[in-house]
């Protein structure tokens, strides 16, 4: 039998294991939930469940990705830079621009995206 998770979850799966966010037995539990509703993300099940926060789950996917973690409050977006992607765009990947340095925008992601989705958001913004 396939394993339920994706590469992205394997990795999430052994980070909050490594820096003792959740023991081996609560993640094996989830795991077993997980496989019966293969569409949900393991992050969410986990946060669902009571086992990790949300600030875990971004500070391990940061880690995993290399990325920094920040948190936006409406105050931190201006309009015109959030406006640079379609609106459409930005509910599909859950993604707003906060930020442009020069030829550079900066995008928050409620969860870091897959390289395709980096270069389809990068196509869009060149």
């Amino acid at each position: 039998m396939a394993s339920p998770l994706n590469s992205v979850e394997t990795s999430l799966k052994e980070k909050l294991i490594e820096f003792d966010k959740i023991s081996i037995e609560e993640m094996e539990k989830t795991i077993q939930l997980k496989g019966k509703s293969e569409q949900e993300f393991l992050g969410d099940l986990l946060i669902e469940r009571g086992l990790i926060s949300e600030d875990d789950l971004s500070w391990v996917l940061g880690q995993n990705h290399n990325l920094p973690v920040i948190s936006l409050s409406r105050d931190d977006v201006d309009l015109k830079i959030a406006g640079l992607l379609p609106n459409v765009v930005c509910r599909k990947y859950m993604v707003i621009p906060f930020l442009k340095i020069a030829d550079s925008l900066c995008i928050a992601s409620y969860r870091p995206q897959s390289p395709e989705t980096i270069k389809e958001l990068s196509q869009m913004t060149d």
